[in-house]
């Protein structure tokens, strides 16, 4: 194996112990919120476009007593993203979060940069209100889940090539938090490493 592949296996070694480990503690976050504070379906999220202390102050009331972390900012590096609030953990990682009515988005980064959005950094997340509706006709019982392109029939995907062909190649990086866990939280096959969000 060359240089550069020996590099690019631990890359991928790394994220997916990263990645493993960040799905796990912001579930276990909402969960221990949700013994405290009730089901998320109450915590009076709303449809506005908000600013980011709107996003802070969700943050910091549901999500920050029940996580280690470093510091909290806007995450103004993301120019798409501009009123967004992103959370720096020790490990160098970061999140970026945007709520809304049903729930709202979860952004990881592997690097903590946010407006790097390329395969092998920025993993796409949706917080759903209630583990009990769309997350379980995911096949999912966690309050937080990988991003997909839908929950009807034919939308879900069902196998890891359906999902890497429909979402996470080098025309589209979109889904391809979900293909990992499609491959059992393993980097899988032909993944489109560099490749960015288009």
């Amino acid at each position: 194996m060359t240089i550069p592949g020996l590099i690019t296996k631990y890359q991928q070694i790394r994220t997916e112990t990263q990645l493993r480990k960040f799905y796990s503690m912001i579930n276990q976050t909402v969960r221990m919120s949700s013994a405290d504070n009730g089901e998320p379906e109450g915590w009076n999220l709303t449809a506005a476009e908000h600013d980011y202390h709107y996003h802070f102050n969700i943050l910091n009331q549901y999500f920050l007593p029940y996580m280690k972390y470093l510091k909290v900012e806007n995450c103004k590096t993301d120019p798409d993203n501009p009123n967004t609030a992103c959370v720096y953990f020790f490990d160098g990682s970061a999140m970026r979060v945007k709520f809304d009515r049903f729930g709202g988005t979860i952004n990881y980064f592997i690097d903590g940069d946010s407006s790097r959005r390329i395969a092998k950094n920025w993993f796409y997340f949706e917080f759903h209100m209630s583990e009990n509706e769309y997350s379980q006709r995911l096949g999912n019982k966690n309050y937080v889940v990988p991003r997909t392109w839908g929950v009807g029939i034919g939308k879900v995907p069902k196998t890891l090539s359906e999902c890497m062909k429909k979402g996470c190649n080098k025309n589209s990086i979109l889904f391809c938090t979900k293909c990992i866990e499609l491959n059992s939280w393993k980097i899988p096959k032909n993944y489109p490493w560099n490749s960015s969000l288009k």
